[in-house]
Formats: C-alpha cells, structure tokens, sequence
C-alpha cells in the first residue's frame, strides 16, 4: 500500500499521558488557579511597575537578553543577522552574519546557555531543513554540523522547532517529524501501519552533542506540545494543552522520559498561552493580555501584571524574563524593537483607572498606545466581566461602584443604563473639557452627532466613529420622503400596492417590535424626567404593526424580490459611501432615506461605533482622564463606520471619490470600493461620484436621532407583548403592563 503523510496542526500525546493528565493531582490542585484567564486590574499602587523603554532601532523577530546585551535575529535581505546591543542605550555592540541565503529562511529559535552562548536555529521553509548555529561569548560563530537525531531514518517532513540549554551544559532539541505508525507505542486507536502520524521529539543531548535520550509525543484526539522550557535550575518542563486546560509535566533527567506528575496551570477551555520563558522554579507565561507566573514547587498562578497598562501588545512580545525584581521584555512595537524594563516602585505618572465591563480589542489598543508614549498618564485596565461570571452581575458591580464611590475615572458605558446615571450627575460633560482644549474644541465634531447624544445640553461620552440606521427605497416609487409616522409609512406601502411584508431587513435573530422599539425609545420614555409614556395610541400602533409583519418575502434573493417589486423598502446599515452606492445599484434609482417610523425628525438614528467613553465626575483627576478620552476619540476610528470629527470625515467622503489603483505583472487597474451577493446576483462599485457622496452628507446632517438598546426595558416589552401576539391579552391591557413594569424599573434605577 502506499504511504500516505497526516498533516495535522495538533501535536498530541499518546493515551497514557493523556490519562495522565486527566487523573493526577493536577486536578485538585486547579483550584489554586481562580480567574487565571481574566484582566484583573492593578489595584494598589505598589503593584504598579515603574516602565523604561529603550528603542533598539531594529525590527528583530527572536530576541534574547544575557546579562546587559540583547542578541535580537532578523532575515536582512534573505540572510540571517544577529545583532548584539546594549539593553540599556541601544547601542549596537556587534552584527554577526550567518553564512546563509535564501528567499524562504527563518529563525526558529534563539536561545542562551549558562555561560553566555548563543545557540540559532534557522529553517529553510523550502525543503523543510534546518541548521543549528553557536555564537559563542568571543562572538564568534560556529555551525554545529554533527547534530545526529537518531531513529529519523523513515521519518518524513523533519524540522527543529526549539534548541533549549541547561546549566550543565546539556541542549534539548525539540523537533517536529512524521513517522509510521507502526514505530509508535501506545495509539490510543489503531491507525494502517503504513500511515505517517506527526510527532514531537524532545531530544536531550550532552554537552558533546552525545544523545542521552529522547521522548516521543505522538499526535491524537486535540492535545499539543505548546512549548519546551528550561527552569534557570535545570528542570527540563514541557507545556501541553487540551480542551480541558493547561498542564505543565517535567521530564526527568535520571529516568529519560515524561516525570510521573502532570500540574495544570489553567482552567477547562483556556487552552491558548503565549510568550512563555523559565524562572529560577517555574515559568513565565501571557494569556488574554496578562502575565502570570506559575510556580512548579508550590503549584500556584499568580497574577502579575496586565500588558497593556505598560504600552505592550502581547502578540508583539518576542521575549519576556525575570531579572532580579525585574520583568524584561522585548518586543517590536509599530516595526521598531525595544527592550522594556519593568520594576516595583513608586511611578511618576498620574494613573488613571478605565472600567469596562469587556476589553474590546480597539479600546485595548489605544490604551497600549497611549501608555507607551505619555509620559504623564498611565491607563490602567480594570474589566468587571470574569470569563466564568455572569453578565449582569459585571454590569450591576460597576454600578455599586458608581453608587459607593468607587467608579473608575473613565467607564465604556456602551452597555450600562448610562442616561439613568446621568441624571444623577454621574459623568462628567465632555463640553467643559472641549472649552479649554485647543486640539478639540467642540465644532471639530460633527454637529449631527454631538447633538444626537447630549442630554439636557450637555455630551456626556463619545466614541470615534458612528454609522448610521434607517429604512430606504427607490424615489421614483416612494416619493420624496424625509421621516414619516407609522400611518404614513403605512400610506406609502398602500400606494404602492404593498402591505408591511414588502420591507426587507428586519433581523431574524430579534423580534421586529424590538428593532423599532431601539429606534424609538427616546419617543416613550424622558431619561431627564425619568417618566415614560406606553399607553398612547403610538405604541399600540407599533404592536400592531410588530403582529402583523409575518417575516416578509421568502421565496427569492432580495435582489430579484426588489427587482420584480416584492421589496419595496429596506431596513438597515449605511455604514459607508459604498453602502449608499450597493443600494442605489440594487434599487435602480437614486433613494430616498424614509427613517424609522418611530423616531423623530428625519428618522435616521446615529449609532456610535467604538468604545463609548465617559468621565466620572468623582474622579480626581478629570484633566488627566480627558487627555486619555481626547487620545481615543482622535486615533480610535478603524476606518469601518463614519468617523465623528469633521476634519477625518471629510477626508473619508474625498477618499470615497477616489480611485483605488493597483499594479500587478505590469498591469495596472482599479480595485473595487466593495461588492454585492446574495447567490443569484453580484457587481462590484468603484469609486464613488459627487452626488453618491452628497446623499451621504445630507443623510448625516439630518440625522437627529441615537441608537439606544436596553436589555432590560426591552426584555419587559417583549415579554409583555406576546401575550397580545398569541392573543391572550388586549392591546390595551398589555400596553398598561408594560407602561407600569417599566415606570416601576425607571423609578428603581433612579434611586
């Protein structure tokens, strides 16, 4: 028969070890390993680090610190170069070649022993081979060409994923091959003999490169070989992942192969890590933006600190060490390394506590940016959501802190009642701050915008970026409307020959009283008065109409069913100059934008896009938590959405116009702004027209209403109106319930 080669990304052990780890006392001892997964915050003001950066004025991609010196590898124009610098100044102390060449190199590994040498891996990704290098503490370079790896002789696919070194001169080699099945022991299943199964090798060798042993992980059922480590004592540790954890197993020297114990350092599910480097007794390891330290003796995790109060991304980090009272990083930060010291002690810098309830990945990355280039402020993270807790609870415990006097000196308040606080007195108006700043003064943002989120004369938080939510349709067929009422909306629909069914977009994930009860909050409840209105006539209508939307067309895509008439308005996103332009395609037409019949105005609601950022009025240090705000607002827009300042606006409706133009094989043309296709129907859009461009200025300049979702009182809504639904209730009945559940949640909130 012939051979065949598994190719499977999961390194996993054989079914002893696999038991092993399941029914050991690592699992007793999980308990000692509460919220490892979580960004917990740094609360005193001891367990702030002081923070040193210095530049290296390289982009490496493995690094090492021995001692004072950073060795830090990168490929310069296809070959290897190792760069010697001082960690303290930069300063380059030494470059070292590696006589090498090739278009697909790359340095697996970069290592230290005891003594100061440097050892190198470097693959060559276009036959799969790789060659170990040693700098010795001279600087001199030497290949070590007598690196025999026994029992390889029908393995396929060999590489050298790590070099690690003990103190006694001893080299770990732990490398990657596929090998028959018929040399493994132990399948947990029976596999054709012939049948090549990836495996991880960790080979130990003697100081003379002899091979005193090697141990055999076999690949199966989802278990990896994360990471090989050796303790600064001399332990020789593997790191193993499942989907039930984290485990540490040491392998023992005197018996050559896997010790008996296997310790887990993370919960069920959290099977990811990061960056992981030896300590004198344990390792060093980042998960989810934090650093840990895991303790082999006594077998306990502990929180040290969160990356991104320092400046650091974790994804950037190529080496992370222990040094005295130290924490050591290199890491490469915008195409520049550096090496970052980070040391216990009193810090120079005003700290500033940001609470949200999660860490979304644009808040975290402004926070990382702000922090490593102020030299005044410190950001530090405080989440209220642990990834085993409840949801509500995170969202209740920032509010007993609002209560208590505990609240953060800025919040997300994307996702808290935030107008009930408001009224309290809780944040802080943005307005006041604009005032004094030269670089953001309040005319610098988009009228329509600020002025949809102010309440009683004041803006209370911000986010970089919106878009927008309406209802729309061809001109030609609706006329030339801006905002209309249900019974209007219903007129049009009459006009046409069409009933509600005819509108497209409606969400099939939440319920269409829902959706227009988003839009139309302001309309029933007064967040200033705290009083709210659910028995008129309005809201019953809307009721009505929720019952009698059945789903709309389901018979064809929606470009046919707006073709053939079947779709006569959509409900929906315009997000971009593109979005406008793919409807204008799918409608035929210039459109008219109608809005939700239960907002206000023009219809059309704004909804930020971004974190939503507050400043508490009990904070300390308002101007301090402002510059952080001001920071966010001017660099957080992600290009997806509307940005809310004028100047970048602007800038995104001339981009709009443009062409976007590429070359390939000497042959250039134009890239399309976006695309259409729902399965029977797809075009492209190109660069937008001025008329494209203005029905989008015009659309946000009429905007006057904010996207507002509350859980709550919109779980009271629907919870109310089903009864109607299922006609078990009169509309009157179930209106005067829902008006006096959410009177009676406003005046709990108020309190």
């Amino acid at each position: 028969m012939k051979k065949h080669l598994i190719y499977t990304i999961a390194l996993i052990i054989s079914c002893f070890f696999l038991c092993s780890c399941k029914n050991t006392e690592a699992e007793s001892s999980g308990n000692d390993i509460q919220d490892l997964v979580n960004i917990e915050p740094i609360p005193e003001a001891e367990s702030i680090y002081q923070t040193n950066i210095i530049s290296l004025n390289k982009e490496h991609s493995v690094a090492e610190i021995v001692g004072d010196v950073v060795y830090g590898g990168t490929i310069t124009d296809s070959t290897p170069v190792v760069t010697v610098q001082d960690k303290n100044t930069g300063k380059i102390i030494n470059e070292i070649i590696v006589p090498m060449s090739g278009e697909a190199l790359g340095i697996q590994s970069l290592t230290s022993d005891s003594e100061g040498n440097i050892y190198l891996v470097i693959c060559n990704y276009t036959d799969n081979s790789t060659i170990v290098w040693k700098i010795d503490t001279t600087g001199t370079l030497h290949e070590i060409n007598n690196m025999i790896l026994e029992d390889t002789l029908n393995a396929q696919s060999q590489s050298i994923k790590k070099i690690a070194a003990g103190p006694d001169g001893t080299l770990y080699l732990w490398c990657e091959m596929g090998i028959p099945a018929i040399e493994i022991e132990d399948l947990p299943y029976e596999i054709d003999a012939d049948v090549y199964v990836m495996v991880d090798r960790i080979y130990v060798k003697s100081a003379e490169l002899n091979t005193l042993f090697y141990t055999q992980v076999p690949a199966m059922d989802g278990v990896k070989l994360k990471y090989f480590y050796v303790t600064k004592s001399g332990k020789p540790v593997t790191v193993i992942t499942d989907d039930e954890g984290i485990y540490v197993r040491e392998i023992d020297l005197k018996k050559g192969d896997f010790g008996d114990k296997t310790e887990q350092i993370a919960g069920s599910g959290e099977s990811e890590i990061e960056t992981l480097s030896a300590t004198e007794d344990g390792l060093l390891f980042s998960h989810n933006g934090t650093l840990y330290m895991y303790n082999l003796d006594n077998h306990k995790t502990d929180n040290i600190l969160c990356w991104a109060t320092y400046g650091i991304e974790q994804s950037d980090i190529l080496y992370i060490g222990e040094n005295n009272n130290s924490i050591e990083v290199i890491d490469t930060h915008e195409g520049m390394s550096g090496y970052v010291n980070l040391s216990k002690g009193e810090v120079n810098k005003t700290v500033i506590t940001l609470g949200l309830i999660q860490l979304t990945q644009d808040i975290q990355k402004a926070v990382i940016d702000f922090n490593r280039s102020n030299s005044d402020v410190m950001i530090n993270i405080k989440t209220y959501y642990q990834e085993d807790g409840d949801f509500e609870q995170s969202v209740e415990k920032l509010k007993l802190d609002v209560v208590t006097g505990s609240v953060p000196d800025i919040m997300e308040v994307s996702m808290i009642d935030y107008e009930m606080l408001a009224d309290k007195g809780t944040f802080a108006d943005l307005y006041k701050f604009m005032q004094e700043d030269r670089d953001l003064s309040q005319d610098k943002i988009l009228p329509s915008v600020r002025k949809a989120y102010e309440i009683d004369g004041q803006l209370l938080n911000m986010a970089p970026g919106f878009q927008l939510y309406t209802i729309w349709g061809n001109r030609n067929k609706i006329g030339s409307h801006k905002g209309v009422t249900l019974d209007e909306l219903m007129q049009i629909l009459g006009e046409n020959g069409k009933t509600i069914d005819a509108i497209y977009g409606f969400s099939m994930d939440e319920s269409v009283l829902t959706t227009l009860c988003t839009f139309g909050m302001d309309e029933f409840i007064n967040w200033e008065t705290v009083k709210c209105e659910f028995t008129g006539d309005y809201f019953k209508d809307l009721l009505r109409f929720a019952k009698e939307y059945s789903g709309g067309y389901t018979q064809t895509s929606v470009s046919q069913a707006i073709a053939e008439g079947d779709v006569l308005l959509s409900i929906g996103v315009i997000s971009s100059v593109t979005d406008y332009q793919i409807q204008s395609e799918l409608y035929g037409g210039e459109l008219t934008f109608i809005g939700y019949p239960t907002a206000g105005g023009s219809g059309t609601a704004i909804g930020y896009r971004g974190s939503q950022l507050a400043i508490s009025n009990d904070s300390d240090d308002k101007e301090a938590a402002w510059e952080f705000v001001k920071y966010y607002l001017q660099n957080g827009w992600d290009g997806q959405g509307f940005p809310v300042f004028q100047d970048q606006f602007d800038k995104a409706m001339e981009k709009a116009r443009q062409k976007d133009m590429e070359t390939a094989d000497g042959v250039t043309y134009e890239l399309p702004k976006g695309y259409f296709s729902d399965g029977s129907h797809y075009f492209e859009v190109f660069q937008a027209d001025s008329d494209d461009v203005e029905a989008v200025r015009n659309l946000v300049a009429d905007a006057g209403n904010r996207y507002k979702y509350n859980t709550d009182i919109l779980g009271i809504i629907n919870e109310e109106a089903d009864a109607y639904f299922k006609d078990q209730k009169p509309i009157d009945e179930v209106a005067g319930i829902i008006h006096s559940r959410v009177k009676l949640y406003l005046d709990e909130q108020a309190r």
